[in-house]
């Protein structure tokens, strides 16, 4: 399944905000590890580790979601 724009955006809402801030400030708007941390106040393994974990949510969410129609 190809995930739209909006169901990638969705998933990511229901995303807690513990992974949601740093998932979004590397894959939307690429900053880089070293700045995320220093933004959220988090030691870069926790920054990295929230990344993979809100990773992993959003994939099993877009995984789990009905097919949309017109992209099957």
């Amino acid at each position: 399944m190809i995930a739209t724009r909006a169901t990638v955006q969705q998933a990511l809402e229901t995303l807690d905000p513990l992974y949601r801030q740093p998932v979004v400030l590397r894959d939307i708007e690429g900053l880089p590890y070293a700045e995320i941390a220093a933004r959220l106040d988090r030691p870069v393994g926790t920054v990295k580790a929230q990344i993979s974990r809100g990773r992993a949510i959003v994939a099993a969410l877009l995984r789990d979601a009905p097919a949309e129609p017109g992209t099957a």
